[in-house]
């Protein structure tokens, strides 16, 4: 599921927290209209998690050094293509 929120990401140029967002909300709906349980936690960890996922990114690579190869930077997906 990340990977195709990575390609919506890089082909609508939507934020990372708005695309996996989308999808998880997607798949609540699924598993709700299935007969699924939906309470108050799952919301609440669905919302708390989108929120904070992109922050997170930023602060792991920026602490860590740890290089980010799945989401573009914001200079790169926002700079118009050469052509």
């Amino acid at each position: 599921m990340d990977l195709l929120a990575i390609t919506m990401v890089r082909r609508w140029r939507w934020p990372f927290w708005a695309s996996k967002g989308s999808l998880e909300a997607l798949l609540l709906v699924a598993g709700w209209l299935l007969g699924g349980p939906v309470g108050v936690g799952t919301l609440c960890f669905l919302l708390s998690v989108n929120l904070l996922i992109q922050p997170m990114i930023a602060a792991t690579e920026r602490l860590t050094s740890i290089t980010n190869l799945g989401l573009p930077t914001r200079t790169s997906a926002s700079a118009p293509e050469a052509g």
